[in-house]
């Protein structure tokens, strides 16, 4: 039979022993494992912040609103013109317009080769009441041409213009405006509705 304090220092070791694991058991339950974090973050923390978000967007939606305008009636008519620029209108009055002003009226005649650089010739050629006005100004090596348009003595924008082969539609305010190295010797306006040649100019 073994000493008492033998037998006791076995006991009160195996005690220490069971002490110790029991205790890291208990440290080891205690320890969570962390907790990934999510990676798609909520969009708003609360139902304040929603409100605030809808708010905003109705106020750029009524900003937004209140910015647009509706377009205007000369809009509209050049709008509706922009078919006629690649093809011509299948029914309409045809008119012939005359020559009612022009600048080089009372100029000795001279060729086209003396007139020099910044020389202009303006031209208003009517029929009925449709007034085409065009100025010329010769640069360099190419001639520069604006025009406009009048009904009844009021900016029309719904008529494209033919010259030199080209068709032009009315930019802002009416003008229209292009370049070319030859003058144009036929002249002609048309719409949806009414077709107008006029006769022939001469530039020398």
């Amino acid at each position: 039979m073994e000493p008492p304090c033998l037998l006791w220092g076995r006991v009160c070791g195996k005690q220490h022993m069971n002490t110790g694991r029991n205790n890291r058991q208990k440290a080891m339950r205690k320890t969570k494992k962390p907790q990934r974090k999510s990676t798609t973050a909520p969009l708003c923390k609360n139902e304040k912040e929603i409100d605030a978000v809808k708010t905003l967007l109705e106020q750029i939606t009524s900003e937004v609103q209140d910015r647009i305008v509706s377009p205007g009636t000369n809009a509209v008519k050049r709008f509706t013109a922009i078919p006629l620029l690649h093809k011509n209108p299948v029914s309409v009055t045809c008119d012939t317009g005359y020559i009612d002003f022009d600048s080089w009226a009372a100029l000795p005649a001279v060729q086209m080769r003396d007139i020099s650089p910044g020389f202009i010739r303006r031209i208003c050629l009517t029929a009925k009441n449709i007034t085409l006005e065009i100025v010329a100004e010769r640069q360099q090596s190419e001639w520069e041409f604006t025009a406009r348009v009048y009904d009844s003595g009021e900016t029309s924008q719904e008529w494209i213009l033919s010259a030199g082969g080209k068709k032009l539609l009315p930019k802002s305010l009416g003008f229209y405006h292009w370049t070319s190295q030859r003058t144009p010797s036929r002249l002609r306006i048309f719409n949806n509705d009414r077709h107008i040649s006029f006769e022939k100019l001469k530039w020398a």
